[in-house]
């Protein structure tokens, strides 16, 4: 099937949620869950968070979409759940959470009952409690790193939560791992995403780069507007036009086999 700069749909489409779907923190409207399945029924579509994979499958089946594929933790870990398979980062390269794993027993011990950490099977994330705010626990995250000597964690600041990951993992390894796992060259799947931090960000910097580098203008600023932006997705993928620059503002869209603009 040809992907979204030919002629026919893409076989696949990635949805960022956080900021996309729905502004961090708030519960999918309706309006919007009915937009993506009508995308849904044109193709198949999966989510793309930084929370596990249980929360993703669970808002999947609460859209009324069972056995999407999610990519959780910011792309630690993908799940199939049509076919119960699921690839964790850290099983594949152990090394990679062993700084997750010291990290995340300082801050436990740290922030008692000042902060809710999720249950995460490679990322830790913490959300803020009581007093503490997101700033805060930036900063004892920071601390704590540089107490520890980590030098191998990248550390995310988002409106309600922080997150730290592997060195070298983001959503475009999940979403790699997800192509393989479906049999899909790179240029069937499509994605969308809020910006730089959300999907389109991770699946590439280079695609951020290029972007800029073709005079497109600067990577996306967070949507303001979830109805229209999920109205004219639906079109998109309706029609399968490539007028991707006029029809889709305040988003990035890209198929990673060939990069498209951040605008």
């Amino acid at each position: 099937m040809t992907g979204v700069n030919g002629v026919g749909r893409p076989s696949l489409v990635i949805l960022d949620v956080d900021g996309v779907l729905a502004p961090a923190g708030a519960p999918v409207p309706g309006e919007v869950a009915g937009l993506v399945r009508d995308i849904a029924a044109r193709c198949r579509v999966a989510l793309a968070s930084g929370k596990p994979a249980p929360y993703l499958e669970g808002l999947a089946r609460g859209m009324d979409l069972p056995d999407v594929p999610v990519i959780a933790e910011n792309g630690g870990v993908v799940y199939l759940p049509d076919k119960k398979e699921e690839v964790v980062y850290t099983d594949l390269y152990p090394e990679a959470g062993e700084e997750t794993v010291l990290l995340r027993a300082r801050l436990a011990g740290r922030l008692a009952g000042r902060c809710w950490f999720q249950p995460n099977k490679v990322a830790v994330t913490g959300f803020p409690r009581g007093r503490l705010d997101v700033a805060g626990l930036h900063r004892e995250f920071r601390a704590a790193v540089a107490d520890l000597g980590l030098r191998r964690l990248v550390i995310y600041v988002h409106p309600d939560a922080v997150d730290a990951v592997p060195a070298g993992l983001d959503n475009g390894w999940g979403a790699d791992v997800l192509a393989d796992l479906l049999g899909l060259a790179k240029g069937d799947f499509a994605v969308v995403g809020d910006g730089p931090g959300g999907l389109p960000g991770a699946c590439g910097r280079r695609a951020m780069r290029a972007a800029r580098s073709a005079g497109r203008g600067r990577p996306a600023r967070r949507t303001r507007s979830t109805r229209r932006t999920w109205r004219c997705a639906a079109f998109i993928f309706r029609t399968c036009s490539g007028a991707v620059r006029s029809t889709l503002p305040g988003c990035c869209f890209s198929t990673p086999g060939r990069p498209e603009q951040a605008f």
